[in-house]
């Protein structure tokens, strides 16, 4: 059970760690805002939680799934939220409660009361007023009357997605010049996926936030913003008439749409996402899947994604501008000054010789040394991506780069400095600001720029125009005749995940309960034993600045993709290093699929994970820290981050000798500090030195039951109360068991991961333990033994939490398990009675100690990358 103290905290906490999906799913309805009077569908709602994973963590009436324990039953929340604070409503209270849960609801107390920073950060950030308006009316409604609530409970069946050329569609261009016109599915499919937040790693972004239609598929901004807790260093280019170019990006880094699509999609400062998972995330909604049978004769596919993506980009082209139109005849198109600054284009002011007709672009590098008005290494933030950026294209000397080496990055050649591919010019009065790095807010400011010569570093032969302001005006008028009349682009109302049918197949059914096989007495085991000192791999010595050093990465949420979680959200110190719910939560807008195993005493375990499928924890931190349904977090992003943080940067120094802090150094120091999470101090252990009285009657008599009759022994034995080894003894199926949306993607996803065959794990239904590490039938259904020590503190119990108190669990093995292939002859009925049976309770109960203390360390900061930036960039406590 959770203690009543962290009922709240933790509630808001699981709450706001749904929030991720929130957006996806409420920003769904069409750009247009619908009469605030209206009830809302309680469909949307639906979508939203499965796609921020609250169900894992909650009770949440009308949410298919959402049978969560970790948090209370949020059935009366919109009733019990009134009740917080005084002078405050539910609202307010839900509200406040979502922007600022730390400070709000779980500062630290002087007793270490509260789980604060044990809850999600950085979701609010990315939440519209809007989408916050959406998610606290919800939450209030719950627990009032219906006529009370402002969502309407209408059915939920989805329709199929009609095929039809969008209005933004324009293939003539397409057909024009000769070119392959995608087919009306392909265009839908990828119009529906480019407006879907899905398609990032925490459902935060989608194509159509730094794409957005009304402003010529830009973003209006000087630099982009990137996924969250990252920020680019370069202006976001327009989507329009992508026809015209024969390289991508400012830099030509890339010379095919399909492979650019993907780099947005995958790439860590994008929209970090793994392929897998989306395409698991594609199948889980029965719309797109139809769709993409219609559009490419198949089930989705990750490349099917970025050609249905291409696909769409490809047909965003202008119509005809008033430049076109008079070009074809009509001279009224354009007005007098329009036509003399097309002379002027053509002729004084020679922008002809880059923006060559017909696609005003030369396709080619130029470095006109733009003003530079934002120092790019003056925001933590962006001063990591800009490095990483770099760092991975192999530029050279990129850690002491201070301004974008543009195309140099590239071709490593220094007169390639500074140099940005020339845009085309269609458009150009849409997609203010101008230049690589959004200097200049106006096109008049361009004009300006080049009437004197470019910038005093231009390699580009630019010289003063000496254009007259008549003049330059003229030029104005004729660079905005380049742009067609905008067409006002709907959002699509995104379908919604859905629970997919269970198909279990002969192998996943439960088997008939195996004939007891008597118990062999004549075999020994290890006996329960002190924990000797902690082995220590002879590469990773612990010393104690290292030890502080893991501590404090332990809890630092910036060693997850958006700095939303830390080591600590998923292994909490208050609650026996481990969540206490069945499932473990997951990354940003993911669900796990089995029970959160407590680090007490890992570093004796020879195995990690409930299928040991990792054997060292320095391999696990990396899976944890780098999986795409946990932290998400890419190692080079990770060592720059650490970079950006002096401190850091100085306990490296000290404790490794390197210039700069390594991602393997950083697992080192995370291992070395759980290392030293042991409970050792337990009523039992005190029993084994000598004392007697440290164990009650009963414990003892439960002691000799462990040895003996119980059989317990069998299987948890030695120092740790475990073999390390694996048996199947037929737990039953969690009832929660994939019952979410969320929890179906991420299973698949996590078998996809280890390699299981796409026959076995598209209609897999059953957790079948390590038979997804080996693959072999043997090992269906058996998992690792856990060890005993500190039980009492760790509940749920089980691969899949089933079991909420150890009475619970004793009765199990007391009526002989459950029943499935491979049952292990070990598990028989024990035919205790109720003394026994609680005289064994005693006993697991004194391999527990008290709780383990463990205080927050207080985090070192960001620092400015350069040393002209005023000051350090802090950074709230956030941990």
């Amino acid at each position: 059970m959770i203690p009543q103290r962290t009922i709240l905290p933790v509630m808001i906490w699981c709450l706001f760690f749904c929030l991720s999906g929130f957006e996806t799913g409420f920003a769904q309805s069409n750009s247009k805002k619908s009469d605030s009077k209206a009830k809302q569908n309680l469909f949307a709602v639906i979508n939203a939680f499965n796609l921020g994973g609250c169900a894992g963590c909650h009770i949440i009436p009308g949410v298919p799934g959402a049978d969560g324990e970790v948090g209370p039953d949020l059935s009366r929340l919109g009733i019990t939220a009134a009740t917080r604070r005084k002078n405050q409503t539910a609202k307010q209270y839900i509200r406040e409660s979502i922007q600022n849960p730390d400070a709000f609801i779980a500062p630290e107390g002087t007793e270490n009361e509260y789980p604060a920073g044990v809850m999600l950060q950085s979701f609010a950030d990315s939440l519209s007023a809007d989408d916050l308006d959406l998610i606290v009316n919800y939450l209030d409604s719950l627990g009032k009357p219906a006529t009370a609530s402002p969502f309407n409970h209408s059915s939920t069946q989805q329709k199929s997605i009609e095929v039809a050329l969008p209005v933004e569609s324009n293939t003539a261009p397409l057909k024009a010049g000769g070119l392959s016109v995608p087919s009306a599915a392909e265009i839908t499919l990828g119009r529906y996926l480019f407006f879907d937040k899905r398609l990032s790693a925490n459902n935060s972004l989608s194509c159509a936030n730094c794409h957005q239609p009304d402003i010529s598929w830009t973003d209006g901004s000087p630099l982009s913003k990137g996924f969250p807790s990252t920020k680019l260093f370069r202006n976001t280019p327009s989507l329009s008439n992508l026809r015209y170019q024969k390289e991508y990006f400012l830099d030509g880094r890339i010379g095919d749409l399909p492979s650019v699509v993907r780099d947005h999609l995958t790439e860590a400062h994008f929209m970090a996402s793994d392929g897998r998972l989306l395409v698991e995330r594609m199948v889980q909604v029965p719309a797109y899947r139809e769709l993409f049978e219609k559009a490419y004769g198949g089930a989705p596919r990750f490349g099917r994604i970025l050609n249905a993506l291409t696909a769409y980009v490809r047909t965003l082209n202008s119509r005809q501008t008033p430049y076109d139109a008079f070009q074809a005849g009509q001279t009224a198109a354009l007005s007098n000054q329009a036509q003399w600054g097309l002379v002027l284009f053509r002729g004084k002011a020679g922008c002809v010789n880059c923006h060559q007709e017909p696609t005003l672009t030369d396709q080619r590098f130029h470095a006109l040394d733009v003003p530079k008005k934002v120092d790019l290494l003056a925001d933590p933030e962006r001063a990591v991506t800009f490095r990483r950026f770099f760092r991975i294209l192999g530029t050279p000397n990129y850690r002491n780069r201070k301004q974008d080496p543009g195309r140099e990055s590239m071709t490593f050649h220094t007169q390639d400095r500074g140099k940005f591919r020339t845009p085309s010019l269609y458009e150009v009065a849409k997609t203010a600001p101008y230049m690589h790095n959004g200097s200049l807010k106006t096109l008049e400011e361009v004009i300006s720029f080049y009437n004197a010569g470019g910038g005093p570093q231009q390699t580009a032969d630019l010289k003063p125009l000496n254009l007259t302001g008549p003049e330059q005006q003229a030029l104005v008028a004729f660079l905005k005749s380049l742009s067609s009349k905008s067409v006002e682009v709907e959002r699509p109302e995104l379908p919604a995940y859905q629970l997919l049918p269970r198909r279990e197949t002969a192998a996943q059914e439960q088997t008939n309960k195996p004939t007891p096989a008597q118990a062999d007495n004549s075999r020994t085991f290890p006996p329960l034993a002190l924990l000797p000192a902690v082995p220590t791999p002879a590469d990773n010595p612990l010393t104690p600045e290292k030890i502080e050093l893991g501590r404090q990465l332990y809890f630092d949420h910036r060693m997850s993709a958006d700095s939303s979680m830390s080591c600590n959200s998923c292994h909490p110190v208050n609650t026996g290093w481990t969540i206490q719910t069945p499932i473990s939560m997951g990354g940003p807008g993911t669900s796990h699929w089995r029970n959160s195993q407590t680090i007490l005493n890992v570093g004796y375990y020879g195995k990690l994970n409930w299928d040991g499928a990792k054997t060292s924890i320095e391999s696990q931190n990396n899976g944890a820290w780098t999986g795409a349904v946990a932290s998400n977090l890419d190692p080079t992003l990770g060592e720059e981050r650490l970079a950006q943080i002096p401190d850091y940067v100085k306990q490296f120094q000290s404790i490794y000798g390197t210039d700069l802090p390594r991602w393997d150094d950083a697992l080192r120091s995370v291992a070395s500090f759980q290392r030293t999470i042991v409970s050792n101090n337990t009523p039992f252990d005190r029993f084994l030195k000598g004392d007697p009285s440290a164990l009650s009657p009963a414990a003892k008599r439960g002691y000799h039951l462990f040895q003996g009759k119980a059989g317990c022994i069998s299987c948890h034995n030695g120092p740790l109360a475990s073999d390390d080894n694996y048996y199947a003894i037929g737990v039953p199926q969690n009832p929660g068991f994939l019952t979410s949306p969320i929890k179906q993607i991420t299973f698949r996803y996590e078998l996809a991961a280890k390699g299981v065959p796409q026959n076995i794990y598209r209609s897999a239904f059953t957790d079948d333990g390590l038979y997804y590490v080996t693959k072999r039938e043997a090992d269906r259904g058996k998992f690792r033994t856990p060890s005993l020590r500190g039980l009492t503190h760790t509940a749920p119990y089980m691969h899949n939490g089933l079991f909420g108190t150890l009475e619970e669990v004793i009765d199990f093995y007391n009526t002989g398990g459950g029943s499935t292939a491979n049952q292990s002859s070990l598990i028989r009925p024990l035919g205790l009675d109720e003394l026994e049976r609680s005289d064994l309770l005693a006993f697991l109960k004194s391999l527990s100690g008290k709780p383990i203390p463990m205080k927050r360390p207080s985090l070192p900061e960001y620092q400015s990358a350069d040393p002209k930036s005023e000051g350090n960039h802090s950074r709230e406590k956030t941990d």
